[in-house]
C-alpha cells in the first residue's frame, strides 16, 4: 500500500502545482457570472492562499460577499482591495452599500466624492441619499440626490435615490412615475420594480405592488425583506398559501433568522395556531424595529392565549415604535383595562382622540376607563357622545373588541381576539344605556325613575348620585341635580364630579365666586386633577384675569406633559392676545399622533399666519386637508395663506372648497362676494350678498359690505345707517371709523366728529380713532382742537409719525423751533416717507437752514416726482438759496400742468410772478 499511496500523493501535488492565481481568478469569474457565488468564494480564497496581495481578488470576493449579504466580510475585503490600489471609483460607492446594509449611516455620510469621477460620484451620493434617509433627514437626502443627478443625469441609483425621497415625502405618484420611466427605457432590475412596488403599497394598490415584488424576487438570488414584504402583501390578500410559499424557503435556508419567523408566525396567528405564533413571533422581535406590526401581533397571540402580562409588554414595544398607530393604542389601552390600570388606559387613548375625535372604538375605551375609574360622570359624558354619533345604538354598549379588529386579522381569528376582551369587568353600562336612552328619547321621568331604581340598587356607591344629578341637570330641575350632588359631598367631600357639577350649577346662575370654591376644594385634594385646572384656567379668563390663566395651565401642563387640551387652550390665548410665537414651542413635546392631530395643525397654520410664515401654513395646511378633518375654515385659512404668499391664483378655488364644505361659511362669503365684485361679476356678487343677508344679517361685515353696496348706488344715507348698525353691533375702533367715514359720505361730519369724541370719552387710549380725528379737525380747519388731539397722542405714543409730522406742520409759523424738533424726530423714524421730508424741508427752510432744506426736499421729490405740492416747496427754497432760474424753471413746470390737488396753486404762482419781476 505505501508503495501505491506515495507516488498517488506526488500526482496530486503535481496537479495542484499546476494550478495559478490567475486560473483561481478565471474560475471565480465565470462562477460569478453563472451566479454561483458559494463556488466563486472558494475559487477566491484559493486565489487569495496563492496570492494573498491580489487586489482583484480581495475585490472580487467582496462583490461575492454583498451578493450573499456578508456585509461585514465585504467591507473588510473592499478595505483590503483599496490598501492593495484597487481604484477609489469602485471601491468608494461599493464601500458605501456595505455600510448602508450594517447601518453605519455616519460612517457613509462621511465618505468624500471630490476626488471621484462623475460616474463613481453620483453613485456614491445615491447611496448618501438612502443614508439620510434612514436618518429620516429628508431635505438632506433630497439634496444628495439631486447633486447625484447632476453629475450624471442618466444615473438609475441617482434617480432610484430621487424617487426613495419622493416616498418618504408621501409622493407616490412622483416615486412611480420615476420607476415606470426607468423601466420603459427597457432598464429591468430589482431595485427598480421595488421602488415601483414600494410606491404602489404606498398607494394601497395591493395587487399590483405583489406584481412589482413577484419581478423584485425574480431579479434576485434572495432577498430577504422583499420575500417579508411579499408575503405580507400576501396576507393582506388573503393569499395564505402562497404566503406560506415565502415563509418555507426563508425557514428552509435560515431557520433562526428573525424574517422567516415573523412570517411564520404570523401564519401561524392567521390559521388560529397561536402558541406556535407566539414562539415564531419572539424568535422575529429582532426584526421589530423594521416590521413593529410583529409586535401587534405578538401581543394579540399572547392575549387570546392568556398570557396578558406578556400581551402588554408587546403592546407597550409597539407603541414605543409607533406612537402614531391607532390600533396599537387601543390594544394597549384595552390591556391596561385588563390589568386594572384604568388612568394609563385613559392616557394611552387620549392620544387617538386627541386626532380621531370621534373615533368609536377609542371613546368606547375612553369610556370603560372612565366608568371602572370612577369618574362615572365623565364616562356618562361620552357614552351620550357614542349615542350621538350611532343613533341606532341598541341598549347596550359597543364591544371594547371593536378596536382590536384591524386590517390583516381574518374573521376567525377576529372572534378569538373578541373574545378574550369579552370577560373583562363591564360595571352599570346597561343601566347608563338604559338612562341616555331615555334621556335621548326626551322621556326625561323615564330617566329619572331609572337614575333612581339604579341608586336604590346601589347603595355602597356614590356614583349613582352623579348620574342622578347629571340626568337631572338635562331635564331641566337645577334644584334637584344641586341636592343629589349635595348628598355624594356628604359621603366623599372630596369628590371632583360632585364638586364640579356644583361649581357649574353656580356658574350658570353667574355666582362666579361659589363656584371657585368648589373647584379649590377639589384642588385642595388634588393639586394635578386636570379637569379641575381646565376649569378653573376657563374661570380666569372669564373673569378677564390672563396672568392667573396662563399660570393654571402651565400649572396643567407641568403635571400632564402628554395632556393636549392645556396646551391648545394656552395655545387659542396667545393667539387671541398677538403672541402668534409662542404657539408652536407649546406642541413640541406632545406624540407624533398628538403633533398631527387637526386641532394641533389648526392652531400652528394659525400661529404661522400670524407671523406671516405664510408657506409654512400651507404646508401645515395640507397636511390638515390630507388628515381628512378639514372644515370650511380649514380651506378658508388655505385661501388666506395663499393670498398671503402672493398666490393670488389659488385664492378664490380654496374659497369655492370652503363653500362646498358650508354654503353659509360668512368669512368665506364675504371674500368671495369681494371678488367678484372686483371681477365685475354684479349677479354673482349680489347672490353672495342676498346669501349674506339671510344668514348673517347682523355681522358686522356683513353690514358694511352692504353700506359699501349702497354707497356705491349713491343711497349714502342708507349706507350710513347700514354703518350704524354694524358699530351698535360690534363697537370698536374699526366699525368707529367704518361709521365715521359712510357720516361723512352722508355729508352728516358734525356727527361723524361726536361719534368719535364720545368714543375717546371712554376709550381715551385708542390713538388710532384719535389720530382720525385729529386729522378730521384739521382738514376742517379747527387747527387749534387738532394741535391739541395730536399733543395727547405724543403723550402715550411718542414716536408717532404721523402725529409729529402734523403737529409740526401746523405749528410750523408760530413755534418753528419746538416745529423742527418734532420733524426731525419724524424724519429719524421714517427717514424715507416723502410726506416726511417734504414736511422738514420747510421747516428747515423757516428756521433757515436752507442746505439742510434742499437735502431734504430732493430725496422727497425723487421718491414722488409729480406732486406739486413739493415741487413748489423745491422750488420755494431754490429761490432763497438764490438760485432764480433753476426756481423759476421748477414752477413754470408746475403751473403749466392741469394739477387737480394743488392746495398751494395761488402761492405758487405768486412766487413765479415775483420771480419774473
Amino acid at each position: 500500500m505505501r508503495l501505491i499511496l506515495v507516488p498517488l500523493i506526488l500526482l496530486l501535488l503535481a496537479g495542484c502545482a499546476g494550478e495559478t492565481a490567475e486560473q483561481y481568478l478565471e474560475n471565480a469569474r465565470s462562477h460569478i457570472d453563472r451566479g454561483a457565488y458559494t463556488e466563486a468564494a472558494i475559487e477566491l480564497k484559493n486565489a487569495l492562499r496563492l496570492d494573498n496581495q491580489s487586489a482583484e481578488a480581495r475585490w472580487l470576493l467582496a462583490q461575492v460577499n454583498l451578493l450573499t449579504e456578508e456585509y461585514l466580510a465585504a467591507e473588510k475585503e473592499l478595505q483590503r482591495a483599496q490598501t492593495l490600489g484597487w481604484p477609489a471609483d469602485e471601491v468608494t460607492p461599493t464601500l458605501a452599500r456595505a455600510w448602508l446594509a450594517q447601518g453605519k449611516l455616519e460612517d457613509i455620510l462621511g465618505l468624500s466624492d471630490e476626488e471621484l469621477s462623475p460616474f463613481a460620484a453620483s453613485e456614491l451620493l445615491a447611496v448618501q441619499s438612502s443614508a439620510a434617509l434612514m436618518l429620516n433627514d429628508t431635505d438632506r437626502a433630497g439634496a444628495l440626490a439631486q447633486k447625484a443627478l447632476t453629475e450624471r443625469p442618466e444615473s438609475v441609483p441617482a434617480q432610484l435615490a430621487q424617487g426613495s425621497v419622493m416616498l418618504q415625502r408621501g409622493d407616490a405618484n412622483e416615486a412611480l412615475q420615476i420607476a415606470n420611466t426607468l423601466l420603459s427605457a427597457g432598464t429591468q432590475t430589482a431595485p427598480i420594480h421595488r421602488l415601483r412596488g414600494q410606491a404602489l403599497l404606498q398607494q394601497q394598490q395591493w395587487e399590483e405592488a405583489l406584481e412589482a415584488y413577484d419581478l423584485v424576487i425574480a431579479l434576485s438570488d434572495l432577498a430577504v425583506a422583499d420575500r417579508v414584504t411579499r408575503a405580507l402583501i400576501l396576507i393582506r390578500l388573503g393569499n395564505y398559501d402562497a404566503a406560506q410559499a415565502d415563509a418555507s424557503e426563508l425557514m428552509e435556508r435560515y431557520p433562526q433568522h428573525p424574517a422567516g419567523n415573523y412570517i411564520q408566525g404570523m401564519l401561524h396567528f392567521q390559521n388560529h395556531k397561536f402558541r406556535e405564533a407566539v414562539n415564531a413571533l419572539t424568535t422575529a422581535e429582532p426584526m421589530a424595529a423594521r416590521f413593529p406590526a410583529l409586535l401587534l401581533f405578538l401581543s394579540r397571540a399572547h392575549l387570546i392565549e392568556g398570557s396578558i402580562g406578556s400581551a402588554t409588554e408587546a403592546a407597550d414595544s409597539f407603541v414605543g415604535l409607533v406612537p402614531t398607530d391607532p390600533d396599537g393604542r387601543k390594544l394597549l389601552a384595552t390591556l391596561h383595562l385588563q390589568n386594572g390600570n384604568y388612568e394609563a388606559a385613559s392616557d394611552v387613548i387620549q392620544p387617538v382622540l386627541d386626532g380621531r375625535p370621534y373615533d368609536i372604538p377609542a371613546l368606547t375605551i375612553l369610556a370603560r376607563a372612565m366608568l371602572l375609574g370612577g369618574e362615572v360622570d365623565r364616562a356618562l359624558v361620552i357614552y351620550a357622545r357614542i349615542g350621538a354619533l350611532l343613533p341606532e345604538l341598541p341598549g347596550a354598549p359597543p364591544p371594547l373588541a371593536t378596536g382590536l379588529i384591524a386590517p390583516g386579522v381574518n374573521a376567525e381569528a377576529a372572534k378569538r381576539l373578541a373574545a378574550a376582551v369579552d370577560d373583562s369587568p363591564v360595571f352599570p353600562q346597561e343601566d347608563l344605556f338604559i338612562i341616555l336612552g331615555h334621556l335621548r328619547d326626551k322621556d326625561y321621568d323615564a330617566a329619572v325613575e331609572a337614575a333612581e331604581s339604579y341608586r336604590w340598587r346601589a347603595t355602597g356607591s356614590i356614583a349613582p348620585f352623579h348620574i342622578l344629578g347629571r340626568v337631572h341637570l338635562i331635564a331641566g330641575h337645577p334644584q334637584q341635580a344641586r341636592d343629589s350632588f349635595e348628598k355624594a359631598l356628604e359621603r366623599q367631600p372630596g369628590d371632583p364630579t360632585a364638586n364640579l357639577s356644583l361649581a357649574q350649577l353656580y356658574l350658570a346662575d353667574g355666582d362666579t365666586d361659589r363656584a371657585r370654591t368648589y373647584y379649590e376644594r377639589v384642588l385642595r385634594q388634588d393639586p394635578t386633577h386636570l379637569p379641575t385646572l381646565l376649569l378653573m384656567a376657563a374661570l380666569d379668563a372669564r373673569e378677564n384675569n390672563s396672568w392667573r390663566m396662563v399660570r393654571v395651565l402651565e400649572q396643567a401642563i407641568e403635571a400632564h406633559p402628554q395632556a393636549l387640551e392645556p396646551r391648545a387652550s394656552l395655545a387659542r390665548h396667545y393667539l387671541d392676545s398677538g403672541k402668534p410665537e409662542n404657539v408652536q414651542p407649546l406642541f413640541e413635546d406632545l406624540s407624533e399622533l398628538q403633533i398631527a392631530s387637526p386641532v394641533v395643525l389648526e392652531l400652528t397654520a394659525l400661529a404661522q399666519l400670524g407671523q406671516r410664515q405664510f408657506k409654512g401654513a400651507q404646508s401645515t395646511l395640507d397636511d390638515l386637508i390630507d388628515s381628512g378633518a378639514a372644515s370650511a375654515q380649514h380651506h378658508y385659512l388655505v385661501a388666506t395663506a395663499a393670498y398671503g404668499a402672493g398666490q393670488s391664483e389659488a385664492v378664490k378655488p380654496a374659497l369655492l372648497n370652503a363653500l362646498d364644505q358650508d354654503p353659509e361659511h360668512v368669512l368665506t362669503l364675504l371674500n368671495l362676494a369681494n371678488i367678484a365684485r372686483a371681477e365685475g361679476e354684479e349677479e354673482v356678487f349680489n347672490g353672495y350678498l342676498a346669501t349674506l343677508t339671510q344668514v348673517a344679517p347682523d355681522e358686522p361685515r356683513v353690514l358694511l359690505l352692504r353700506a359699501s353696496e349702497e354707497r356705491r348706488k349713491g343711497n349714502y344715507g342708507n349706507a350710513a345707517n347700514l354703518s350704524r348698525r354694524a358699530f351698535e353691533v360690534s363697537p370698536g375702533t374699526q366699525s368707529l371709523l367704518a361709521m365715521v367715514s359712510y357720516l361723512k359720505a352722508a355729508d352728516q361730519p358734525k356727527e361723524a366728529l361726536a361719534a368719535m369724541r364720545r368714543w375717546l370719552r371712554d376709550h381715551p387710549q385708542d390713538s388710532v380713532t384719535r389720530l382720525a380725528l385729529a386729522t378730521e379737525l384739521q382738514q376742517s380747519d379747527d387747527e387749534k382742537a387738532a394741535v391739541n388731539q395730536y399733543r395727547t397722542i405724543l403723550k402715550t405714543s411718542p414716536n408717532n409719525v404721523v402725529a409729529l409730522n402734523n403737529l409740526a406742520w401746523l405749528i410750523r409759523n408760530k413755534q418753528r423751533q419746538q416745529a423742527l424738533v418734532l420733524i426731525r424726530k419724524a424724519a429719524f423714524s421714517a427717514p424715507e416717507a416723502p410726506e416726511v421730508l417734504d414736511t422738514l424741508a420747510v421747516i428747515e427752510h423757516l428756521n433757515g437752514n436752507n442746505e439742510n432744506a434742499y437735502s431734504a426736499i430732493q430725496k422727497a421729490v425723487s421718491v414722488a416726482p409729480q406732486n406739486p405740492t413739493m415741487l413748489y416747496h423745491q422750488a420755494m427754497i431754490e429761490a432763497a438759496m438764490g438760485d432764480e432760474a433753476q426756481a423759476l424753471s421748477t414752477l413754470e413746470t408746475v403751473l403749466s400742468a392741469d394739477q387737480e390737488d394743488f392746495p398751494e396753486q395761488a402761492e405758487a404762482q405768486a412766487l413765479l410772478e415775483s420771480l419774473r419781476g
